[in-house]
């Protein structure tokens, strides 16, 4: 009997082929264990509540310390944009009066009624007008 030869291409391409399969699974097997790292890591340790409280504390040190009212956006903003805050809404009497995405509208003058929802966080700061509700993102 005649052995079978195999062309050391056909070879190659196969181990070439079985290379990538076996890469291919590791590399899912790590992105679905990463992930579910990163998810329980977030739940369980309440870091993203943990960093919320801690933003909240420190936005209501730097309105005391500066003494500002809730329609000083200038400062507002320049507050958010020295945190690794993304953004923030404060809502006075429930109405909109802040929004770091659209600093330079006056959202105020608009009466934009502000949406509370249930998974949002806020926090209630004093500003040198009085109390506002803040959601910090």
């Amino acid at each position: 009997m005649k052995a079978k030869r195999t062309s050391l291409y056909i070879r190659l391409a196969k181990l070439l082929m079985a290379g990538i399969v076996i890469a291919a699974a590791f590399f899912l097997l790590i992105q679905w264990a990463s992930d579910r790292a990163i998810v329980y890591f977030l739940r369980e340790t309440n870091y993203i509540q943990n960093a919320s409280d801690r933003a909240a504390s420190d936005l209501q040190e730097y309105i005391t310390k500066n003494n500002l009212s809730s329609q000083d956006t200038t400062e507002l903003t320049q507050w958010v944009r020295q945190q690794k805050v993304i953004s923030i809404r404060v809502y006075k009497n429930e109405i909109l009066v802040y929004d770091s995405n659209y600093p330079d509208e006056a959202v105020w003058d608009a009466d934009a009624q502000g949406g509370y929802y249930s998974w949002e966080s806020y926090y209630t700061l004093t500003f040198s007008d009085g109390k506002a509700d803040i959601f910090l993102r």
